[in-house]
């Protein structure tokens, strides 16, 4: 079966040393320009940067173009209706990245500068690494930020702690091919960074959060906007529908009951494209 992921905009960048993933579906502005520019600026280059649209509108991909044309990244573009999936969304990155250390950012995140400079680090001194993170949970609205100037008022801002499975997740590329990515049943919101953060444990990968690592410059912070918290606040709850709710609940399920370290078939990602490198065999 044939799919037909776009490659939307394509940036070579030259023998990169990370790859990070930015999943989005007609999210643009301040936020993404915001999340996708506090990569740009990260102390550890040079970078590939791939942003996974799945399922924009042509006049949300349009803006979401226009808002990443000044950054060296790549855009792979999936249209379809299907409800909004993070985690096909974010496989469809993880299928098309060439980098053997692998990070996924929500759009909505900013790092501080040295977030993947200690990830390599990491990833270097302890190979099995599955790395999460505690993210500060911002619930003031804000447009763009000047960085690296505006750190030190994103610190000054009111937040909740979120779980500290996910927003930010990082492994191997080899590991992630091994399970086949996120668990793509997991549709709407929740569970994803959960899930996959108890395959890695059972699957023996050293799995630890960022934070844990003392180091300074790593913070990591979620742009507050409407509908952030969903399932989470009963004022936000009350604003999803059932069909949503309904969804919630199926992950939740899912999270719970099933065991198994493998999932999907071998479409995950929509599929695999050509491979640019010789070797082939990794993908």
């Amino acid at each position: 079966m044939e799919c037909n992921v776009e490659l939307a905009r394509e940036c070579v960048v030259e023998d990169p040393v990370f790859t990070v993933i930015v999943p989005v579906r007609d999210r643009w502005g301040a936020r993404l320009r915001n999340c996708v520019g506090s990569i740009a600026l990260q102390t550890l280059q040079p970078l590939e940067i791939i942003i996974a649209d799945y399922g924009s509108t042509a006049e949300g991909h349009k803006e979401i173009m226009e808002t990443v044309e000044p950054f060296d990244c790549s855009v792979y573009y999936y249209p379809t209706n299907e409800i909004w999936s993070l985690s096909i969304a974010r496989n469809m990155g993880i299928r098309r990245s060439s980098c053997d250390q692998v990070a996924v950012v929500d759009a909505d995140l900013i790092l501080e500068s040295r977030v993947l400079e200690v990830l390599l680090d990491s990833h270097l001194s302890r190979p099995s690494s599955y790395i999460s993170c505690f993210i500060r949970m911002l619930i003031v609205e804000f447009g763009d930020v000047q960085m690296p100037e505006g750190f030190a008022e994103l610190k000054e801002i009111d937040y909740w702690a979120s779980a500290g499975f996910g927003g930010l997740v990082s492994a191997a590329r080899s590991w992630y091919f091994k399970v086949r990515g996120f668990d793509e049943r997991l549709k709407f919101w929740g569970s994803e960074d959960g899930d996959l953060w108890k395959r890695a444990g059972l699957d023996g990968m050293d799995r630890y959060r960022l934070n844990d690592l003392n180091q300074e410059n790593v913070g990591i912070y979620h742009q507050y906007h409407k509908g952030c918290f969903s399932g989470s606040l009963p004022e936000h709850r009350a604003s999803t529908t059932e069909e949503q709710r309904r969804r919630m609940r199926w992950n939740k399920m899912i999270f719970e009951r099933d065991h198994t370290v493998l999932r999907n078939n071998d479409m995950w990602g929509l599929k695999r494209f050509i491979p640019k490198r010789e070797d082939s065999f990794r993908y």
